[in-house]
């Protein structure tokens, strides 16, 4: 396994035996500004307001954003 996958719960949770409760991370914030819509494939915008707030963005973009 790659180590940089350690950070990612469906891999993760494969190797836990234990009771586990999941929350979303800090860095699936910073993921969302910087991988999956980074500003230089957004020249013109239009997810400037979803890239910095996840909240703004409905059913749809959330459909895209986690089929990346």
């Amino acid at each position: 396994m790659e180590p940089y996958k350690c950070l990612f719960p469906s891999e993760i949770v494969k190797n836990i035996k234990t009771p586990l409760f999941l929350v979303h991370p800090a860095y699936d914030f910073w993921q969302i500004r910087n991988i999956l819509v980074p500003q230089g494939s957004d020249p013109d915008g239009h997810w400037q307001r979803y890239r910095l707030n996840i909240r703004n963005c409905n059913a749809n973009m959330i459909d895209k954003l986690e089929s990346k």
